[in-house]
């Protein structure tokens, strides 16, 4: 992990030239990381499940891959997944997320696991984002916050329970499929 030595805000990092690394500014700092295989199968699982779930019927927003998300003047969080509702799309054209997304998806990885369950939940719970999966492949499970400003306990849903939302009418995924070895 890489983190730069001067502190820079938001608007400095989103006008830098393109990283081709995975980044995040985290109060300030540049922060690099890059997934493994386990974690980019997982995503890349729970982004199909939404995909696919956002495409059975119009109006039901937008599930992305890593995309910038300035959350303030000093954070720009770039979670595995984001699932945006129809009316908070942001507007034609721009570049990354100006109002929190809707449902926030980070997968466990060794070198970010601290960072998501610490200081980027707590940006996440104090910036009002409304559902945030932190999804745990060393337990096969999930843990589920919901409450825009406020997080709740959270909920541990463990495989084979079928994960669900009340943000996402008829979404299912089963975590027996979701944990499964990927080769």
């Amino acid at each position: 992990m890489e983190t730069t030595e001067r502190l820079i805000t938001a608007d400095e990092y989103l006008a830098r030239e393109f990283d081709e690394r995975f980044t995040e500014l985290i109060n300030g700092r540049v922060v690099v990381s890059q997934p493994l295989i386990p974690h980019q199968t997982i995503v890349g699982r729970i982004y199909v499940a939404l995909s696919n779930w956002v495409g059975a019927a119009v109006g039901s927003g937008y599930a992305w891959l890593p995309l910038d998300t300035k959350i303030d003047d000093y954070n720009v969080l770039a979670p595995d997944i984001v699932w945006v509702a129809q009316e908070h799309l942001p507007p034609r054209g721009s570049k990354y997320m100006v109002h929190p997304p809707d449902l926030v998806v980070e997968v466990r990885s060794p070198s970010t696991w601290h960072r998501d369950v610490g200081v980027k939940k707590n940006l996440y719970e104090r910036h009002g984002v409304p559902e945030l999966w932190l999804v745990d492949d060393r337990s096969s499970s999930v843990l589920r916050f919901r409450g825009a400003g406020s997080f709740d306990e959270g909920t541990e849903i463990a495989a084979p329970e079928t994960l669900t939302s009340p943000q996402l009418p008829g979404f299912e995924l089963a975590l027996d499929a979701l944990f499964a070895p990927a080769f």
